[in-house]
């Protein structure tokens, strides 16, 4: 697999191997039938590129949220794995059905998905490097790291009042958090208000984790 173009807009600035051990065995028998995923992630496993703007997951990491993602969004499970994730938490998966392969981005503070019908390699030589400032909001990062520079691995930056309850996407309503723990709780909310009329009166109580 071939990043020529992707890496020469995206400038790779770390590695991170925290998951890989605790899931590899059954990840690397996920990937014996994934060839696509099994390139890119010998050759990229666990990259972050500008900071944590955009990360490639290493094997143990595709594992775990590939298991966590489709629990949400369970049209797509089965036949679609997680290869990578940006600073807001979204996932970026590649699907195979019927023959297609398909690349979806979900967004756990929408539960909305987006579908390019194009194989990894082309998405991030493409699609990522025409429209990495529109599809990443890169001012926005850029001006929420000179407030935190750095966060980890497993972390996003995602909404204090979250937008399933009114909050608004303003660099205000930012902070950095878990993704894991980000994504549960978008989920539950999710959950508990998707059927409700605009403007109900919600008493909510999040269940443990």
């Amino acid at each position: 697999m071939k990043l020529n173009e992707f890496l020469l807009v995206f400038a790779e600035t770390g590695r991170e191997i925290r998951y890989a051990q605790r899931y590899e065995e059954v990840a690397l028998s996920a990937l014996s039938n994934l060839p696509e995923l099994s390139e890119l992630f010998d050759k990229h496993s666990g990259a972050i590129f500008d900071g944590g703007l955009f990360k490639i997951h290493n094997k143990g990491s595709f594992y775990l949220w590939t298991k966590l993602t489709f629990e949400y969004f369970k049209k797509f499970k089965d036949n679609s794995y997680c290869f990578a994730f940006d600073w807001i938490g979204r996932q970026y998966a590649v699907n195979y059905f019927r023959g297609k392969t398909m690349i979806l981005i979900l967004d756990p503070a929408t539960a909305e998905v987006f579908e390019v019908e194009k194989n990894i390699e082309l998405f991030l030589n493409e699609d990522l490097v025409e429209n990495k400032d529109y599809l990443f909001d890169v001012e926005q990062y850029q001006y929420l790291g000179k407030i935190f520079d750095h966060f980890k691995f497993e972390d996003c930056w995602g909404f204090k009042q979250f937008l399933f309850l009114g909050g608004k996407d303003h660099v205000d309503n930012f902070e950095i958090i878990d993704m894991e723990v980000y994504w549960e709780l978008n989920y539950q909310i999710y959950c508990k208000t998707k059927k409700l009329p605009p403007g109900t009166l919600i008493n909510l109580t999040i269940d443990p984790l």
